[in-house]
């Protein structure tokens, strides 16, 4: 090989040498770039986790307030049942006789009759007392 051959291959790795470190150093730009994308990306979705959390964590405090409320109520509606109906008057049994579908505000009417009048009727007479719960 000939000192001329010599340096033109020399010349040729070098050049190869050179591209092939510019084109590692445009990779490397490149992948720091994705990088920093995927960065603010997983940030962005982080943010987005949390506010969702906080819906829902909002919406079930918001239920169990509900829950609470209605177990409430059944409670006292419980009592109030169970006062008419152990109660009485003049010795005589009383029993609650629902009365139709419910009322425009949701809550239900009832009707507690004794039950020695109860003629098997669902509806109640003009004397019976009637309690809107």
């Amino acid at each position: 090989m000939s000192n001329e051959e010599f340096e033109k291959r020399m010349e040729f790795i070098v050049e190869q040498q050179t591209l092939f470190i510019q084109q590692l150093r445009e990779a490397q730009t490149q992948t720091e770039r994705v990088v920093s994308q995927t960065g603010e990306i997983v940030a962005r979705l982080a943010n987005v986790t949390l506010e969702g959390f906080k819906g829902v964590n909002t919406k079930i405090s918001a239920l169990v307030d509900s829950q609470m409320r209605t177990e409430e109520s059944l409670r006292n509606l419980t009592a109030v049942v169970d006062r008419y109906v152990s109660g009485g008057r003049n010795g005589k049994m009383r029993v609650p006789v629902r009365l139709g579908g419910g009322l425009p505000d949701g809550k239900v009417r009832i009707a507690f009759t004794s039950s020695s009048s109860q003629t098997g009727s669902d509806k109640p007479s003009s004397q019976q007392i009637q309690r809107r719960l």
